[in-house]
């Protein structure tokens, strides 16, 4: 990652884009529309086949904080993600799905807050953004009424309940400096639960993490919790079995700096993840009629346990 120069932006905004047309600009105009000016935008392209490497660009022309990069070939997120990193020069650094966007004061409330505190991190709430209704519904973490210094056990703790959003929504604003010294970036193989993976990695180095309960961060889910439509904009596809092997790799890795509990609240999420890529292989099987559904639900008894949630939430419903 560049140094910090003399006239470096306060914050630098990173981008990754694919395929995001429907909501490239959207996103990119609720930057500029910050309340906090001094900052730039670093536009990452990962090969996008529709047209908005072009729609960037244009962008671009039209203020010159925005930058644009335009990768040769498609990496995932995690790839995009990180040659935004290496590109940035501000003092600090938020990233931006395309398919999301900021509340006007959002960068100025968390830097500052982050400055006050001597924070390595801090993320907020997420407004929770309906495609399907077109209308904010709720928020992601309603339990957030103060601010609150995150730990790694609390990282591992919270997500192990089923009806809280995971942590790994977050999204935080890093101090670049936490990063540079510590070496930290996306895992580049991973394509989904990346960002779980990064605030693991980020309070296992020690970084101080606070989250705070306004809600600035405006997140499109996959489907809308309320219209129950699938959103046009969001490319994020599902991939347990992918996490699971993240998880895994995590405690094989690290086993040796964790406290007992630590590792024992990793193994909890590995084996919740062990029942969520059984229970999407059951789906899998049970779509294409295959009796061998039923031996995938006999071997993992919780695959029977989510199937009765599941009826019961869509009874709820």
């Amino acid at each position: 990652m560049t140094s910090v120069s003399a006239n470096a932006p306060r914050v630098s905004v990173v981008i990754p884009v694919f395929n995001a047309r429907a909501c490239l600009e959207t996103g990119v105009r609720s930057v500029l529309a910050q309340t906090l000016g001094d900052l730039e935008i670093i536009l990452v392209d990962d090969a996008s086949t529709d047209d908005s490497l072009s729609i960037a660009r244009g962008l671009a022309g039209e203020d010159p904080r925005l930058r644009v990069i335009a990768l040769p070939r498609n990496g995932g997120p995690s790839v995009a993600r990180n040659r935004g990193l290496s590109e940035a020069r501000g003092e600090w650094i938020a990233i931006l799905d395309a398919d999301d966007r900021f509340e006007p004061t959002r960068l100025e409330t968390l830097t500052r807050f982050a400055a006050e505190q001597g924070c390595d991190m801090v993320a907020d709430d997420l407004a929770i953004y309906d495609r399907g209704c077109d209308a904010v519904v709720g928020t992601a973490y309603p339990e957030l009424r103060e601010p609150l210094l995150l730990s790694l056990a609390e990282l591992l703790r919270h997500d192990l309940s089923p009806d809280r959003t995971p942590y790994g929504w977050l999204k935080p604003v890093w101090r670049r400096e936490f990063l540079t010294r510590r070496q930290l970036a996306y895992a580049e193989e991973q394509r989904y639960a990346e960002d779980f993976d990064l605030l693991f990695r980020c309070l296992l180095e020690g970084a101080r993490f606070q989250l705070v309960p306004e809600a600035g961060y405006v997140y499109t889910p996959r489907h809308g919790p309320v219209s129950r439509k699938a959103s046009d904009m969001s490319q994020t596809q599902p991939d347990f079995g992918a996490a699971l092997g993240a998880n895994r790799a995590l405690l094989v890795t690290y086993r040796a700096r964790l406290t007992p509990a630590e590792a024992a609240l990793l193994e909890q999420r590995i084996a919740s993840f062990e029942g969520r890529a059984a229970y999407g292989e059951f789906l899998r099987l049970l779509r294409r009629k295959s009796p061998s559904a039923l031996v995938r639900a006999a071997r993992h008894p919780s695959v029977l346990r989510q199937g009765f949630r599941a009826l019961a939430r869509r009874w709820k419903r």
